[in-house]
């Protein structure tokens, strides 16, 4: 009986096979991992909005310049975001204001609604938002 070596084709078909076995695990976690890219900018996204918000408030506004149920948009500095081991984003940054009361509204209570939006630069990917609302009280300066 005579021995027959392997083929280099059969040998081809058999590594063929198996890395059609394991593309779905490897697949997988590549997916997974770009995933989690987006979601730790978010993350830092948040956070900066976060920082923009108290800084709003830590800064002031006149009550007066505050529309009543249309936003005013400001526009904010790009926001550049740099993770380690990541990478960086660019971001356009924009805040809206406006404060919520009914025509008839006697209280100084008022609810005031703050939206950020940050649109990645190069990306395409749709824009995110922060909304934040909170409940100021008209103070009248006494000069």
């Amino acid at each position: 009986m005579k021995k027959r070596p392997f083929v280099l084709i059969e040998v081809l078909i058999a590594i063929a096979l198996l890395t059609l076995c394991a593309f779905p695990f490897i697949s997988e976690s590549i997916f997974t991992q770009k995933i989690m890219r987006g979601k730790f900018f978010e993350l830092e996204l948040e956070r900066e909005a976060e920082n923009t918000f108290y800084q709003i408030l830590k800064e002031g506004f006149e009550f007066a310049s505050i529309p009543n149920h249309t936003p005013k948009k400001v526009q904010l500095p790009s926001i550049k975001l740099a993770l380690d081991g990541i990478g960086e984003k660019t971001y356009d940054a924009s805040y809206t204001i406006c404060q919520l009361a009914k025509k008839n509204h006697t209280s100084p209570y008022y609810k005031i609604h703050i939206e950020m939006t940050f649109n990645e630069q190069r990306g395409g990917n749709k824009p995110l938002e922060f909304k934040y609302e909170f409940v100021g009280k008209k103070v009248e300066k006494n000069l």
